[in-house]
């Protein structure tokens, strides 16, 4: 038997109604089933139930309140879906009550009185644990630890777990774990094990031999059949049955909704497993069947006699296919394992709408738009390829042509997808902030009334239909993703780990959502919900690659997948921010999608410098190509965080070298930070003659690198030894732009010019700008410009300006002793007890000062 005591303040915050803490299962299995006692003197009982009845009479008030809002609902004869309690407070009660069972299950500890005078005497002298202060909370924590520590010493218990968070009174400066020194003296023979994470003392109980129970019972939920099947067919016939139905107007579903009844499960409960990609079942005679499942040269087969049954090939091919298309890749059964299934590999070229947008051929699916569709599929396609265009319009004029289709076909799921589809366009539209800039003709669509379809829809339909409907599909999927998330980032600051399959079964919450929705071309990525859950998704991506690099384990790789994802969901300074919030040096990623990643770079950046550009009333590609630009962004932050090589960092460079030469691209952007840190955090991979058409591209148009990246790729440049011919007109070019700096006075792009100038291997470049800048300033002194090209030798020795430049020298330190009378400075203008010479004038360069020490 092993013993802990938690005080009050842990004991509270192991509540909380998002997530349920990790430690608190692990403590109440420990307790109830006898391995572990805890302890808890009265005045920790007391305080606890305090909190509990706080608690307790919080979840009545908000039980009240829903109470009346639903009798209000229905009287007024409103939908409600609203229960007594929501789910974060039943949560809570849950686990109120696993807090009450531990804290009751404790012995009762007297209140001895040698521990009252005992605390008594600490507090006067100040002695550990009253340091810093004596008030009452610190009294508390006193009776708490002295009280289990003199029923230890009475009832002959050697050691037990302390976990508190008063680590300023309690804990040892010498050795983490342990209790202060002064208080281990008064109870020598007790060794206490202080805590102030509950995470951490249950890995200490699990170290010492403590042991949980292993979830191998699957969750169960009780079946609710909607599909009839006939189950005297053969279990090939019978899956084929249902799933042709299940699936016959959704291309995807969460396998939640697939696996949730017959033949999947016998009985009257479903089978969840918290596995990724697999589920459950107790059918032995499908279980056997799938398992006997194998390819031989590039069909199916199996070790059953499928003789009988017609069309044997294609119903297997289809009924896996079905199952791969839901992401379902295992299966487990309750009594005889696991196995994964066989999967024939799909052709590798596809002409496909959902293939054109993955291979981000916008263009094309531009073109696309224009096209007349028959057929029911590709119509709704159609409608969504518009959508994710940002053409709002177009995509409600096709959808009401789908609908009218759809009803004709007595295809109501179809009917409700694009009634659901054309309200969230209309929302959307008037939100985008072109939506008022010009005529909108969508006032005239008609209001729908989507319950009075998903009526008329298959009973088997309609509880999805609902679950997008109400919105639970966000509410859930929000929920879980955030838990996770939150739990992740718990283990990161207690540097714990988590169970390496979780990972897995976070990235398939994730995929259920986005997947239902894209496949099934509903238009639901662009609402405040959805990106709710992917901000995230997407945090937690860089938490799992945190976690497994802290553990040094680089378990976890993304596939191209994942990185396509952040492409189109992210911002480029979001993702920055957690690259570096949790010191990610390195994202690694499957070394065979690398290709594939820089591919479509290579097509997006085409996309953008090649998309239609504002002219167009309708501002749909406008408003597409700002999301192609953030795209873009997006993939240079990334191209720097993925471990590319050298030959994949210069071809992407050259790419945005003939992209940054476009005349039209500066127009469309805003920001080319992304693009400016991608060089010059790779200036020392890509080849200097890019870095140097770069240099030369900012220089004559002043944008692509803000001004600290130019002036690092300049120093790359040089310290590479850089040399170059420049074209006669290139030169002629450079010597203008010189003429120019010297008009505006500009001695910041002076100083780039006449760097670059240095590399050029034709000494005439170098000679005739010198004559420029001795003509320019002999007419017309500028000090700031005379100082940058004195100090890079491009004037020679002249008397006349250098005694003008004295001058000016001389009056600007004048004006610098009558600002500031209290300091010294030299002849250059430099203050006294400057130690990196700059002077005192925020409009005075400091290349002056240089000059002045250089002379």
């Amino acid at each position: 038997m092993m013993y802990i005591v938690i005080d009050t303040c842990i004991l509270e915050k192991l509540i909380n109604d998002t997530a349920d803490d990790w430690s608190l299962d692990p403590l109440h299995q420990f307790i109830t089933s006898g391995q572990l006692q805890f302890l808890a003197p009265t005045v920790l009982k007391s305080e606890w139930e305090d909190h509990k009845k706080k608690k307790m009479e919080a979840i009545q008030r908000r039980k009240r309140t829903h109470r009346k809002e639903r009798e209000l609902s229905e009287n007024l004869n409103i939908f409600d879906a609203e229960k007594d309690l929501t789910i974060g407070e039943k949560r809570i009660l849950r686990q109120v009550e696993k807090l009450d069972t531990i804290v009751v299950s404790s012995p009762t500890l007297e209140r001895y009185h040698n521990v009252i005078l005992l605390i008594d005497d600490l507090k006067e002298q100040k002695a550990p644990p009253f340091f810093h202060s004596t008030v009452k909370q610190n009294e508390k924590d006193a009776k708490i630890i002295f009280t289990c520590l003199e029923y230890a010493k009475r009832n002959g218990i050697k050691e037990f777990t302390f976990v508190s968070e008063n680590i300023k009174e309690f804990a040892s400066k010498d050795k983490e774990g342990e209790l202060h020194l002064n208080i281990q003296k008064l109870y020598p023979d007790i060794v206490v094990h202080f805590f102030i994470s509950p995470y951490k003392a249950v890995d200490f109980l699990k170290q010492a031999g403590l042991t949980l129970k292993q979830p191998s019972a699957p969750k169960e939920k009780l079946v609710k059949p909607t599909i009839s099947v006939d189950n005297k067919l053969p279990i090939l016939d019978q899956l084929f049955q249902y799933l042709s139905v299940r699936l016959k107007d959704w291309s995807f579903l969460p396998k939640s909704f697939i696996v949730n009844q017959y033949p999947f499960v016998i009985g009257k409960y479903s089978l969840e497993y918290p596995v990724a990609n697999a589920f459950a079942t107790n059918n032995d005679e499908l279980f056997s069947f799938l398992q006997s499942l194998s390819i031989d040269n590039g069909q199916y087969v199996s070790t059953h006699d499928l003789a009988n049954i017609e069309n044997n090939q294609q119903k297997i091919s289809d009924v896996l296919g079905w199952f791969r298309t839901c992401g379902i890749h295992k299966i487990i059964h309750v009594k005889h394992g696991e196995f994964v299934l066989p999967f024939i590999p799909p052709a590798p070229t596809c002409t496909c709408y959902a293939c054109k947008w993955n291979n981000q051929e916008y263009s094309n699916i531009r073109k696309d738009l224009m096209i007349q569709h028959d057929e029911l599929k590709d119509k709704m396609d159609q409608a969504y390829a518009a959508y994710e265009l940002s053409e709002y319009r177009t995509s409600i004029n096709i959808l009401l042509k789908a609908i009218e289709q759809a009803k004709a076909e007595n295809n109501y799921v179809r009917v409700f997808i694009c009634q659901y589809n054309i309200r969230l366009l209309k929302q959307q539209h008037n939100h985008t902030k072109f939506g008022n800039e010009f005529p909108d003709p969508l006032e005239k669509v008609d209001a729908f009334d989507i319950e009075d379809t998903i009526h008329v829809m298959p009973m088997a339909d309609q509880e999805i239909a609902r679950w997008l409907n109400n919105g639970s599909i966000y509410d859930e999927s929000s929920l879980a993703i955030l838990q996770d998330s939150q739990q992740m980032r718990k283990a990161l600051r207690n540097k714990r780990t988590i169970p390496f399959h979780r990972y897995h079964t976070f990235f398939e919450k994730f995929n259920s959502i986005w997947r239902f929705l894209s496949v099934n071309r509903i238009v639901g990525d662009q609402l405040a919900e959805f990106n709710s859950i992917y901000q995230a998704f997407q945090e937690g991506i860089f938490q799992i690659l945190a976690l497994d690099q802290k553990k040094g384990n680089d378990k976890i790789s993304l596939y191209v997948q994942h990185l396509f994802l952040i492409v189109r969901y992210g911002d480029n300074q979001g993702v920055q921010n957690l690259i570096t919030e949790y010191k990610l040096t390195n994202i690694p990623h499957h070394d065979t999608d690398s290709n594939d990643f820089i591919d479509c770079l290579l097509r997006l950046i085409d996309e953008v410098a090649d998309y239609p550009a504002s002219e167009f009333l309708n501002q749909g590609p406008q408003y597409f190509r700002e999301q192609m630009n953030r795209m873009l962004d997006v993939y240079v932050v990334l191209c720097q965080n993925i471990g590319l090589s050298a030959t994949q960092i210069n071809t992407v460079a050259q790419k945005i070298l003939q992209y940054s030469r476009i005349p039209s691209v500066p127009e469309s952007r805003r920001n080319f930070t992304p693009i400016s840190h991608f060089l010059s955090s790779q200036s020392a991979i890509i080849d200097k003659r890019v870095l140097l058409d770069f240099v030369i591209l900012y220089i004559q148009n002043g944008w692509i690198l803000d001004f600290q990246s130019a002036e690092l790729l300049l120093t790359v440049l040089e310290e590479r030894n850089t040399r170059f011919t420049l074209a006669p007109e290139s030169s002629k070019t450079i010597h203008a732009l010189v003429f120019q700096a010297l008009v505006n006075d500009d001695a910041d792009q002076l100083i780039h010019l006449l760097r670059l100038t240095n590399m050029s291997s034709n000494a005439n470049d170098v000679v005739t700008t010198m004559e420029i800048l001795t003509e320019f300033l002999n007419e017309k002194f500028l000090p700031h410009c005379y100082a940058v090209a004195r100090t890079l030798n491009y004037l020679t020795e002249n008397s006349q300006l250098f005694d003008t430049y004295l001058k000016h020298l001389e009056n600007h330190v004048k004006n610098l002793a009558q600002r500031d009378p209290e300091h010294h400075f030299d002849r250059y203008g430099v203050k006294s007890g400057d130690v990196d010479h700059q002077s005192g004038d925020a409009d005075h360069p400091l290349e002056v000062s240089r000059l002045g020490q250089f002379l």
